[in-house]
């Protein structure tokens, strides 16, 4: 014979919750720690998916040349990334880059977002990703980080 089941007490909802907080850091793709952004007025619309494509193809066409000195190539490259990009690659010195020409189409991939852009960009040393960036106070697609192919350290 079937047992009836005993009887529930009513669950109780808790009302008035508070909002998540706003100031907690997160952790980033790059696995660096931050504030997270506040809702941001960009789209990655057809002219900003456009505009970081050439932005991505720019700086890898200026980051592909080992024949410049390593003053005039980082003067060249700078105006092009984020500030702490600019200060990562003012040591490098461009005769030890491995890529020295863009081969085919460069193209956004499915990951980018509003406000980052992950651009691939094919070369003679392999397929590059640029990655770029953008806030609302500067809408400027920027590149944060020159990624080379996987297994072949990092840019």
């Amino acid at each position: 014979m079937p047992s009836n089941p005993a009887p529930s007490s009513p669950i109780s909802i808790p009302t008035g919750l508070t909002p998540a907080p706003t100031d907690v850091p997160e952790q980033h793709d790059d696995g660096s720690i931050g504030t997270p952004m506040p809702g941001s007025t960009l789209t990655l619309d057809e002219a900003s998916r456009d505009s970081a494509i050439e932005r991505g193809q720019t700086v890898m066409s200026l980051f592909a040349r080992r024949a410049v000195d390593a003053t005039q190539w980082q003067a060249d490259l700078a105006p092009y990334l984020t500030p702490q990009a600019a200060q990562a690659y003012q040591y490098v010195d461009p005769a030890n880059v491995p890529p020295t020409k863009i081969t085919g189409p460069v193209t956004l991939t499915p990951a980018s977002t509003p406000l980052v852009a992950r651009v691939s960009v094919p070369t003679d040393a392999g397929v590059y990703l640029v990655i770029m960036a953008r806030t609302d106070e500067s809408p400027t697609w920027l590149a944060d980080r020159i990624m080379p192919p996987e297994g072949q350290g990092d840019s």
